[in-house]
């Protein structure tokens, strides 16, 4: 999910699939701006992306992202938005411990290292 081409290094919000890790599938662009570098992680049978970089080249406040998406089919994907969120970064380690989704370090300027947890809700309503 996203990455860079290179030579240019222009990054992407293309999403593939395998069956078998051989032939992969293009399920198409995702509802996410184009970005590396991002966290992953998969929770309550849904696929969560969070953070990362739209610019390899400059990670600044402009091209660093803080937003968080999930999908639970791979094609289709919402945005969620939270009144509490953490700082821009790329690189994020993200995991999932005791029913609740984790954020904690990455890169940005100034370099942090907070740590923020998050549990979605149990009954989902859009």
């Amino acid at each position: 999910m996203g990455g860079r081409d290179l030579p240019g290094g222009e990054t992407s919000s293309n999403v593939w699939s395998s069956l078998d890790g051989i032939e992969w599938t293009l399920e198409g662009e995702a509802g996410w701006s184009p970005r590396v570098c991002h966290g992953y992680a998969v929770f309550r049978g849904r696929i969560w992306i969070m953070g990362g970089v739209s610019d390899w080249k400059r990670d600044n406040q402009e091209t660093l992202k803080n937003d968080i998406w999930f999908t639970a089919d791979g094609r289709d994907w919402t945005e969620v938005k939270c009144a509490k969120t953490w700082s821009r970064r790329h690189q994020p380690a993200t995991y999932v411990f005791r029913d609740r989704i984790w954020i904690a370090g990455g890169h940005a300027e100034p370099v942090n290292s907070e740590v923020w947890s998050w549990q979605p809700p149990q009954e989902w309503s859009f």
